[in-house]
């Protein structure tokens, strides 16, 4: 599966954003290390809007997380690049359907987004 996802940044936090959630926007916050690496992508764009490409089938770029546990409701647990644990919460199944195995994504910056 490969799509298209943006972050927004309020304050010092970062959000995920889904047009079609209808649950509170708490829980939409990213946390558990993705924000460090939104925070780095940022760093490299100059932007508090991030959009990245993700691929969950095959590797599109060194940025890519292995799942190493997970339970239903309490989310997954996942190894980037040998620095640690990143853990995204149970909105993973709203995006994705499930806890993929895999997660490889890569910034779309101004000439690679989509107009």
């Amino acid at each position: 599966m490969q799509k298209e996802l943006t972050f927004e940044k309020e304050g010092s936090s970062w959000y995920i954003v889904l047009p079609n959630w209808v649950g509170p926007k708490s829980a939409l916050l990213m946390v558990g290390g993705a924000h460090k690496i939104l925070d780095e992508i940022s760093d490299q764009m100059g932007k508090k809007v991030v959009k990245i490409l993700v691929n969950t089938t095959k590797e599109i770029s060194p940025y890519t997380l292995r799942r190493r546990s997970y339970t239903l409701t309490g989310g997954a647990f996942y190894d980037y690049r040998g620095e640690g644990d990143v853990w995204l919460c149970p909105v993973t199944l709203f995006v994705f359907s499930k806890y993929p195995k895999m997660i490889s994504f890569q910034p779309l910056f101004e000439s690679n987004q989509k107009a």
